[in-house]
């Protein structure tokens, strides 16, 4: 996941279409409550919160891992047509994550099925707000 993250952001840093901003604004909205979700279990596992917050700040740090790797490997062989494969098979991934791996967990318990709808739907208004505002 994160790693594909990194991929995207490095990867719109070299689209001639400038979307760069776009894609940081979105991915960083995006890191928020994933990091959130990180450090909560570790949290309640633990008790301490400097190791929920270190354990999620380290899962964080194989973003830019992953698109300094991006960089410095792929740079040399994109053309624009294997830019625009690259993003959208990014966003493929990501979003068959999200319903094969996160939806079936949702829809595991009722009690939950409401708080995975508005989080899903609020997700949405606010990348098609991100997406209306820096366009």
């Amino acid at each position: 996941g994160k790693n594909l993250e990194g991929v995207a952001v490095a990867m719109s840093t070299l689209s001639h279409l400038d979307f760069a901003p776009l894609m940081c604004v979105a991915v960083a909205v995006h890191n928020v409550p994933e990091g959130v979700v990180c450090a909560a279990p570790i949290f309640a596992a633990t008790g301490s919160r400097t190791k929920a917050v270190a354990l999620a700040f380290a899962s964080g740090l194989s973003e830019p891992f992953g698109a300094l790797l991006t960089l410095r490997v792929v740079h040399r062989f994109l053309t624009p047509w294997r830019l625009h494969a690259i993003l959208a098979g990014v966003g493929g991934l990501m979003t068959a994550v999200c319903v094969r791996e996160l939806a079936p967990e949702a829809a595991k318990s009722p009690e939950h099925r409401p708080a995975a709808l508005a989080g899903g739907l609020g997700g949405a208004v606010i990348m098609g707000a991100t997406i209306l505002l820096l366009d």
